[in-house]
């Protein structure tokens, strides 16, 4: 009998599987895709950024949160604390240089806000990105707003 019943569930699992990927959508999960936007939704997707810039003259350099021994998901839960207190940025800068070559150091640390708007679950694609295929992130041609959440040292 428990062979029956596991038989039956292995069977049940896979039908479910395969009709999940044909024909159902979220509402079916586990045994439909999830999508990573909610359908209908018209909000939008937000990302931090760290942008620097260096002793050697480059400007504007996008640095990823690892470089700092970070996720972002640290860093999105401390929006707001850096808002109110900048210089947690330069904490982050005197972690940085301490490894780094004299003519390679972060002299200006940015954190930076970007949203990109959505509609029918899917990113917006700006102008220049019609007719393409979106590719894993960052997708070509999204219309990311840009501001500036903190930076430090002040100017």
């Amino acid at each position: 009998m428990s062979r029956l019943a596991r038989d039956a569930a292995a069977v049940f699992m896979s039908v479910g599987l395969i009709a999940g990927t044909l024909f159902w959508s979220d509402d079916a999960w586990p045994f439909a895709q999830m999508r990573m936007f909610p359908k209908g939704t018209r909000g939008a997707v937000w990302v931090l950024a760290l942008n620097a810039d260096f002793s050697d003259g480059r400007r504007g350099v996008r640095l990823g949160f690892e470089n700092f021994h970070l996720r972002r998901a640290e860093v999105e839960g401390q929006v707001a604390r850096v808002q109110a207190h900048p210089e947690l940025l330069g904490d982050l800068i005197r972690v940085y240089n301490r490894g780094a070559p004299a003519d390679r150091r972060i002299v200006r640390l940015y954190l930076l806000s970007r949203k990109a708007p959505l509609s029918e679950g899917r990113l917006q694609p700006g102008p220049r990105a019609a007719g393409r295929r979106a590719r894993a992130a960052p997708p070509p041609g999204i219309r990311w707003v840009v501001t500036e959440v903190a930076h430090w040292p002040p100017r």
